[in-house]
């Protein structure tokens, strides 16, 4: 119903209005999926690269929890905890000393066996303190330690915001400039018929001492369009002109 409603009132719409319109259409849906494509794999880049550094840093900690060894410090921005099954904080980071990087569900999984990742915080809207968490189960002396290596993603993210305002600045200067040409192309494309319209209104008004101007050189639809106009309004003036002689 909404679709046919607005067929509807597309088609009430001026020919250029409309091409106009398809062409903006076209190009904010080929704009949005390049862009998107561009900002995943940037994003699976960037990724990928803290996951290996994080992955890196885990692995550290995981020797030095078995080793008994002081826990090593990890890259820039690194935090670290080491828990035991119910969630005691046994070592950590002085920043994240006294806040679980855990929720009680990913402790339980963590214990279970499993690999816990997932982030802290969102790229949008802005928050501070994001970060990317890791978190896997160490066997000590026949206990389970839980260890958890988080990073900070804030370089990450400011990346990732850049990026989407550079493609959304590009993707709105090329969708004007194409529905510029676009409108453009359409008018001198239509401009003709418009011409070639005025004129054979003119001559079925009865203006005699006019003619359809159509390029000779040329054979294109407008054009051929233009021919048989020529030609329809020529053969009408002639019997308009028969019947006058015929009159008199």
């Amino acid at each position: 119903m909404i679709l046919k409603r607005l067929r509807a009132r597309m088609q009430r719409l001026p020919v250029v209005t409309r091409l106009v319109a398809a062409v903006a259409v076209t190009m904010s849906l080929v704009l949005a999926a390049t862009a998107g494509l561009v900002y995943w794999r940037v994003e699976a880049a960037l990724d990928q690269q803290l996951d290996d550094d994080l992955t890196t840093y885990r692995h550290t900690l995981d020797l030095a929890v078995r080793d008994g060894s002081a826990l090593p410090p990890g890259p820039s921005g690194s935090l670290h905890q080491v828990l035991d099954a119910h969630g005691r904080v046994l070592g950590a980071s002085d920043a994240v000393r006294h806040e679980l990087l855990l929720t009680p569900y990913e402790l339980a999984a963590v214990v279970g066996g499993r690999t816990v990742r997932h982030d802290v915080g969102a790229l949008l809207p802005i928050t501070s303190d994001t970060l990317r968490v890791q978190a896997a189960r160490v066997i000590v002396g026949g206990q389970v330690r839980v260890v958890v290596a988080a990073v900070r993603r804030g370089h990450r993210d400011e990346a990732l915001r850049e990026l989407l305002a550079q493609l959304a600045f590009a993707s709105g200067l090329t969708l004007i400039a194409a529905s510029y040409v676009g409108y453009r192309t359409a008018r001198a494309a239509l401009r003709p018929v418009e011409r070639y319209r005025s004129g054979a209104a003119a001559l079925a008004d009865g203006g005699q001492d006019l003619r359809l101007d159509v390029p000779a050189d040329r054979d294109d639809e407008i054009t051929r369009l233009g021919h048989m106009a020529r030609h329809r309004n020529a053969l009408a003036a002639y019997r308009t002109s028969a019947s006058g002689k015929a009159c008199r």
